[in-house]
């Protein structure tokens, strides 16, 4: 019972995660979104202002980004890569920020489920085992 919970606890947990970091927006920018380079300034101890210049020309810039995923700014201010919206060239996000979000959700979710089969297959064969003491009892 008590792996039942645990695994239903990670399964939960994964998509906590997958929520905070709104991997449905995130995820499909870094995996089918456009590439362009772009400019971070550090704004304060953790957070970041970034701005790019879409091929039409139009500037999009956007601050309170807290993480640049896996690209880092030698000074406070630095070119990165950023992936944005073909359609919606204002949504955007620096490039990979999606993916260890996405590889905790679905690793918690992955081993969360495996202890909800394991547990299911466990109390299956008690269950299966009471009945059969049940039906082997002498009256």
């Amino acid at each position: 019972m008590a792996l039942l919970v645990l695994g239903a606890a990670l399964v939960m947990t994964g998509g906590y995660i997958g929520d905070r970091a709104a991997l449905s927006t995130g995820l499909r920018l870094d995996l089918f979104g456009e590439t362009a380079a772009a400019t971070a300034q550090q704004t304060e101890a953790d957070t970041y202002r970034i701005h790019y210049t879409h091929p039409d020309g139009a500037i999009f810039a956007r601050s309170g980004f807290t993480r640049l995923g896996f690209q880092r700014l030698d000074d406070r201010e630095g070119p990165i890569t950023i992936r944005y919206h073909r359609d919606q060239p204002s949504v955007f996000q620096p490039q990979g920020l999606s993916y260890a979000p996405a590889g905790a959700a679905v690793g918690l979710f992955l081993i969360g489920m495996a202890c909800v089969l394991v547990a299911h297959h466990r109390l299956r064969r008690m269950r299966t085992a009471a009945r059969r003491l049940q039906t082997t009892k002498p009256s």
